[in-house]
């Protein structure tokens, strides 16, 4: 293995250092910068009040009833 000066390995840390500054500076790798994939909106149901039984089951039933949830035969 060939040994290593000192200014060997001072021009090649300046070098690599330029060269990740350079990339990260780049913003061909900014993933953020993308736009995001449009998604269809989650089905939501609101209910407001104080009979929790009642709210609950007309959330659901705004959802499609439990069957949307639970299918036939499946164990809760």
């Amino acid at each position: 293995m060939k040994r290593l000066d000192r200014r060997t390995f001072i021009r090649r840390s300046l070098t690599a250092t330029l060269a990740m500054t350079t990339a990260g500076s780049l913003p061909v790798f900014d993933l953020l910068a993308l736009p995001a994939l449009a998604a269809t909106q989650p089905p939501l149901a609101v209910r407001k009040g104080s009979a929790i039984t009642t709210l609950v089951q007309e959330a659901i039933s705004a959802l499609g009833g439990m069957s949307s949830f639970v299918k036939s035969g499946e164990t809760v």
